[in-house]
């Protein structure tokens, strides 16, 4: 899993998490397990949410219900979280909008296919220079 995102600071951590709200108004976070000290913690979460809001990161709502899970990293510096880190599968979360299409499918073969040509076509007009 490749970190999504990393959150440095009180207000990059709460504009995030506003975004998302506004995003999945139904929006909600079951915590699975905390492990942690005193300069840390690692949150293990399952998340589910119906994008029907705002955009979320540049994307239109499209209605869909999502279910992902992941793992947030948290830094602490006197009691307070300075940084998050966020992991969570992005592609899966591309699926579950509909922004790719389902795994195993027509659809994501058609992809796969459809970009595979487009690299092997740049190899081959770059060889030819």
């Amino acid at each position: 899993m490749v970190a999504i995102g990393e959150l440095r600071g009180r207000d990059a951590i709460r504009e995030f998490y506003g975004e998302m709200f506004r995003a999945f108004p139904d929006f909600e976070i079951n915590v699975k397990r905390i492990i942690g000290d005193d300069v840390g913690a690692a949150v293990r979460w399952v998340a589910s949410g119906t994008f029907t809001g705002s955009p979320f990161q540049g994307i239109q709502p499209t209605g869909r219900r999502i279910e992902l899970r992941g793992v947030d990293y948290m830094e602490i510096s006197d009691g307070l979280i300075t940084n998050n880190t966020i992991f969570y599968d992005g592609a899966e979360f591309a699926r579950q909008i509909g922004m790719l299409p389902a795994r195993d499918t027509v659809g994501e073969r058609l992809l796969l296919a459809a970009f595979n040509a487009r690299v092997r076509l740049r190899f081959l007009l770059r060889r030819r220079r």
